[in-house]
């Protein structure tokens, strides 16, 4: 018979862990736990669980650029070794302002500008842990909340980005 059994793990992970495991004691009659989750750390700059309070804010040239398509201003950018944070740092609206926010990838896709997209994977390609966070953040405007880059792209019909990203 299997139980359910809960692990603790340190704050980077952010759901919570369960995992299907033999019991040695038949007689257990819990079938499973929650454990809440984490509490904010505010000294952790970009974390996995898309907190809007942990976001690092986003360079306004690099938001200019990923909306814009700036693929010259992001060859510079890559090329004079920004840290992981300015990579994985969001763009949050300002009291509706305006409609789109997440990280950059997001930003080109909500302006279609698939050869940013484009150049973002092929040149962050090496920047393996950055690329994969970035394609799995989620934005957080009230239209499309939760939305990763391809998500977004398919739910806004940004074709060309959709097939890039997926």
């Amino acid at each position: 018979m299997a139980k359910w059994e809960h692990h603790n793990y340190p704050n980077s992970i952010t759901s919570p862990q369960i995992f299907l495991t033999e019991s040695k004691n038949h007689h257990h009659n819990h079938d499973h736990e929650v454990m809440n989750p984490p509490t904010y750390d505010p000294s952790v700059t970009t974390r996995l669980d898309d907190d809007p309070r942990s976001w690092a804010p986003m360079d306004p040239e690099l938001k200019k650029a990923a909306c814009a398509g700036n693929v010259k201003f992001l060859r510079k950018a890559i090329a004079s070794a920004k840290p992981q944070d300015y990579w994985l740092s969001r763009f949050r609206p300002t009291r509706g302002r305006e409609s789109c926010a997440g990280n950059i990838l997001h930003l080109a896709v909500w302006n279609n500008r698939k050869t940013f997209v484009t150049q973002a994977l092929y040149l962050l390609g090496e920047e393996d842990v950055i690329l994969r966070q970035l394609l799995t953040q989620r934005e957080t405007a009230a239209e499309l909340s939760n939305a990763t880059p391809a998500l977004l792209a398919i739910k806004k019909r940004r074709v060309g980005c959709a097939k890039i990203l997926t």
